[in-house]
C-alpha cells in the first residue's frame, strides 16, 4: 500500500498554527515538541501534517476504509534527516508505515508505504495538470497498454482504482495536490 501528500509552502497556513488549541487538534504531545523544538516550526508542522495525510491514504486504501481522518490517531516520528530527505515512521491502529519526504524551498512531498524498499514511480508537477490523465499515461507506459483501455474510477469509499477496460487491476497509486503543485506515486509491482 502507498500514499502520498504534497504541500505548497507558499500557501499560508492558519494564522493560529502555533496556538495550543490548534496543535492539540492535530498533533500528539511528542509531535508538538518536535514542532516547537526546530528552527523552522512551520515547516516541521507541515512536514508532520504531510506524513499524516500520506499515511491516511495508504491506510484507507489498505483496509478499504470509509473517509474519516482523525489526525491525532496518526503518530509520527522522524528517524533520519539527510539534507532535504527526511525518513520517518507513522503508526496507526497497531500498523506501522515507513515514510520518506523531500523538503525543498517551495514544497514538501511525502510518501507512506508498508515496505521501506518498495519501488515507486514519483511525478511532481507545478501548475495545473490533469493528474488523473498523467497517472493513466504513466500506467500506459508501465503496462504497455494503450491509454484508451485504461481508466480510473473511485470505489464507494472514494478510493481511486485503476481499470483496464472493465477489469479492476491491483496496481496501487496515490495522487495529491496543494496550491500550485500536484503529485502522484505508483507502487511498482515486483517482477
Amino acid at each position: 500500500m502507498i500514499g502520498n501528500d504534497i504541500i505548497d509552502l507558499e500557501v499560508t497556513i492558519s494564522r493560529n498554527w502555533n496556538t495550543k488549541r490548534y496543535l492539540d487538534k492535530l498533533f500528539d504531545p511528542k509531535e508538538q515538541i518536535t514542532i516547537t523544538d526546530t528552527s523552522v516550526p512551520q515547516n516541521t508542522l507541515q512536514l508532520l501534517w504531510s506524513l499524516k495525510e500520506a499515511t491516511y491514504k495508504a491506510h484507507q486504501r489498505r483496509f478499504n476504509l470509509p473517509r474519516k481522518f482523525n489526525p491525532t490517531d496518526f503518530h509520527c516520528e522522524i528517524t533520519l534527516e539527510e539534507g532535504e530527505i527526511i525518513h520517518g515512521i507513522v503508526k496507526i491502529d497497531r500498523q506501522t508505515y515507513v515514510t520518506i519526504s523531500k523538503i525543498t524551498s517551495t514544497y514538501i512531498h511525502s510518501i507512506a508505504k508498508l515496505e521501506k524498499d518498495q519501488n515507486t514511480t514519483i511525478k511532481i508537477f507545478e501548475g495545473k495538470k490533469a493528474v488523473q490523465n498523467e497517472i493513466i499515461a504513466e500506467f500506459s507506459l508501465i503496462l504497455e497498454e494503450p491509454i484508451i483501455n485504461l481508466n480510473i474510477q473511485k470505489n464507494k469509499n472514494f478510493i481511486p482504482i485503476l481499470y483496464r477496460e472493465n477489469l479492476k487491476l491491483e496496481h496501487v497509486f496515490s495522487s495529491s495536490h496543494h496550491g500550485k503543485y500536484s503529485a502522484f506515486v505508483i507502487a511498482l509491482m515486483n517482477s
